[in-house]
């Protein structure tokens, strides 16, 4: 027995004695070698236990992975035997569909019911052979089949009568999930329905196989098809109500430019540009501007009036002056009044105060030209007529002014001051076929024309006598007068 002796610091393997036995008489004593054998005693019967144990842990660790071992084996083996039972029973399967099929179609039922029973006998591994219908009704036992084929193809009756000897009761009906499946033609009239645009046909299937997912998959399409429609649909309406805006907004802007097209015919093309940079007619106001103005009379328009009817005489007028219109656009002139038998036009240009100088001469040459052009073609319809022209270049108050008035005001766009009036004045010194300037005039074109100065003039409401320049057309002259 293991023991601290006392007053040591060490352990003894002497057995305990008693304190009361000590030197009683007769006890025998011990030899004294015996504390030593008794401790190699004990520690061999424990190295011989722990090797017992360790050897039977080895043991046990062994015999677990062995057994681990045998167990993935024979898993092993057991999945690759179901893997060929598989394969056999899918060889099997189809090589009595083919069976099958093959006498479905030389209809001779007789024999595939005995290949069955064959069959039946000589596997004997396989527990049980059937052929069912989809239904779940055994086949090749009531007639079902044979009327519907022969309903829609019509059979031998001779053939009939032999399938019909082989009629006998069903087995028990087969209630498995494989024979509850979604029939095959209901999902492909669904998805017809779907694909005529039907999005609220559904197959219905609920089975887990592969037509059951088929079906829910092209139900799932479906469902998509007709949010997506209906999101198009909406949209649609909002594009269709965009679109009506629009047309609406562009009649708007036809009748807009209609209206602009007919109100070009009485507003000069300077005031019509000013509205289209500045729609807020901010230009329009008068300001000083370099223009030279010209002034065109109707010689002899008392006469014309005292000979033709106030329509016809309005008619003539109107003929000439509608031709007169496209050579003053043509020279960036500006038709700014109209008044019985005168125009007034405006010529104005950016930067060079010769350049409008210059359009309203050759304006006024071509005007000239082109009433000899009328007088020859209208000849026996108006009697002939004849026109003289002043112009006049200078500053002048261009812009609006507006006339009030209790009905409402009314603009008026036009050119005024003394350049205005005195272009007025020196039209009033000519005669049929003439042209005349003024100095201003005159200074600006004398490089380009020719000129003949008829001395100064007194002229209405000017202070001073004015000097009146003649504009000479071109041409071979061995004088002029």
């Amino acid at each position: 027995m293991l023991g601290r002796c006392p007053g040591r610091r060490s352990w003894s393997l002497d057995p305990p004695r008693d304190p009361r036995a000590r030197g009683s008489p007769g006890e025998p004593k011990h030899a004294p070698g015996w504390g030593r054998r008794g401790r190699v005693k004990v520690g061999r019967f424990l190295r011989e236990r722990l090797r017992a144990k360790v050897l039977g842990l080895v043991v046990g660790i062994l015999v677990l992975g062995f057994g681990l071992l045998l167990a993935l084996n024979l898993g092993r083996e057991r999945h690759a035997l179901e893997e060929r039972h598989r394969e056999t029973a899918r060889l099997l399967a189809t090589s009595i569909l083919t069976a099958v099929e093959n006498g479905m179609i030389e209809a001779r039922p007789d024999i595939i019911r005995r290949l069955l029973q064959e069959l039946r006998a000589q596997l004997h591994d396989v527990r049980r052979i059937d052929v069912y219908r989809r239904n779940g009704v055994e086949a090749f036992t009531d007639l079902e089949t044979v009327e519907a084929v022969n309903t829609y193809v019509g059979l031998e009756p001779e053939l009939i009568r032999r399938i019909t000897r082989l009629q006998r009761a069903p087995g028990q009906r087969l209630d498995h999930p494989l024979f509850r499946r979604a029939p095959i033609a209901r999902v492909a009239g669904a998805a017809r329905l779907i694909g005529g645009g039907d999005l609220d046909a559904r197959t219905g299937a609920q089975s887990a196989d592969e037509i059951g997912q088929l079906g829910r998959a092209i139900d799932d399409m479906a469902g998509h098809l007709r949010a997506a429609r209906v999101e198009l649909e909406a949209r649609n309406g909002e594009l269709a109500s965009a679109l009506e805006s629009l047309r609406e907004s562009t009649r708007k802007l036809e009748l807009l430019e209609q209206i602009k097209g007919e109100l070009s015919k009485f507003v000069p093309e300077a005031v019509t540009r000013l509205l289209e940079q500045h729609p807020d007619a901010r230009e329009l106001e008068k300001r000083e501007a370099d223009v030279s103005v010209l002034f065109l009379d109707v010689e002899g328009y008392t006469r014309l009036s005292e000979q033709l009817p106030p329509p016809r005489l309005n008619r003539m007028i109107q003929d000439y002056f509608s031709a007169f219109l496209e050579i003053i656009r043509a020279q960036h002139g500006d038709v700014n009044e109209t008044a019985g038998d005168g125009l007034m036009v405006i010529f104005q240009s950016d930067g060079s105060q010769t350049r409008h100088a210059l359009n309203a001469a050759g304006a006024a040459f071509r005007l000239l030209v082109r009433v000899a052009q009328l007088n020859r073609e209208l000849v026996g319809t108006y009697p002939p007529v004849a026109i003289h022209v002043g112009i006049n270049s200078g500053p002048a108050l261009v812009g609006a002014t507006k006339l009030d008035a209790t009905g409402g005001g009314r603009w008026t766009f036009t050119a005024s001051g003394p350049t205005t009036n005195l272009a007025a004045r020196i039209a009033g010194l000519t005669r049929g076929g003439e042209v005349k300037v003024g100095p201003e005039t005159a200074a600006r074109i004398r490089d380009q024309y020719v000129l003949e100065d008829t001395g100064e003039h007194p002229l209405k409401n000017v202070a001073q006598p004015v000097r009146i320049y003649r504009l000479v057309p071109a041409g071979i002259y061995s004088r002029i007068e």
